[in-house]
């Protein structure tokens, strides 16, 4: 349905919880755990960045987590950024 593909359907925010494109393929536990002190990253920021170029991502979507302990940014793992996308014609959209 073409109401679907409507711009609030992919938000572009930061905070609260972030709105994957793609329901099935998730980022793991252990994905979204600090690297540096092993605890859930926090979810910071969500940008819609769709690339109507490139078919396989027509939809996108980049997600920031970082550590909930700010001296540990400058360790690997403790910011993380998922990319998140999607043809045009999917299964869930």
């Amino acid at each position: 349905e073409p109401s679907l593909l409507a711009r609030n359907h992919f938000p572009s925010k930061l905070g609260g919880a972030p709105a994957w494109l793609d329901p099935v393929n998730l980022p793991t536990e252990r994905q979204l755990r600090c690297g540096a002190s092993g605890e859930p990253l926090r979810f910071v920021a969500q940008v819609y960045a769709a690339a109507s170029d490139e078919p396989h991502a027509f939809h996108r979507s980049i997600l920031l987590f970082l550590s909930p302990h700010g001296p540990s940014l400058s360790r690997p793992g403790a910011v993380r950024a998922f990319r998140c996308q999607l043809p045009r014609d999917n299964s869930h959209y």
